[in-house]
């Protein structure tokens, strides 16, 4: 025994000279790989700096082909260009993590991820 259901449902088609929400931000696409591939920054962040919604940051990525970094990644990159500085700040220097943390607010856990990613433990002391 089969079943077919029928619908019919008279969707209206898009009237000539529609625009989608992310073509009026499409002159702002280059800004926003700038922002996304050369900063670092999550699609919520370049949402919150441009004042355009997240949705459309995102459709605006698809809409042109063009593969956004995964968080996991973006982290990551964010992450090996901190090391420098976090290794000067803690080895050079000889500041804690904790001080690292007040003055510059990366956190002691972030800072212990950023050395073990690049296979250096940090100096356990207080100050």
């Amino acid at each position: 025994m089969s079943f077919f259901a029928t619908s019919e449902l008279d969707i209206p088609k898009p009237e000539k000279g529609h625009k989608y929400a992310w073509e009026q931000h499409l002159d702002k696409f280059e800004v926003i790989k700038k922002l996304h591939f050369k900063q670092l920054k999550t699609v919520r962040e370049i949402s919150d700096e441009l004042n355009i919604p997240d949705w459309i940051i995102l459709d605006l990525f698809k809409s042109q082909k063009v593969d956004k970094l995964s968080f996991p990644e973006l982290t990551k990159r964010k992450r090996a260009i901190h090391f420098e500085k976090l290794y000067d700040l803690h080895f050079n220097k000889g500041m804690s993590l904790k001080k690292i943390y007040r003055d510059y607010g990366f956190s002691p856990p972030y800072i212990r991820k950023v050395f073990e990613e690049h296979g250096v433990e940090h100096k356990h002391f207080i100050n």
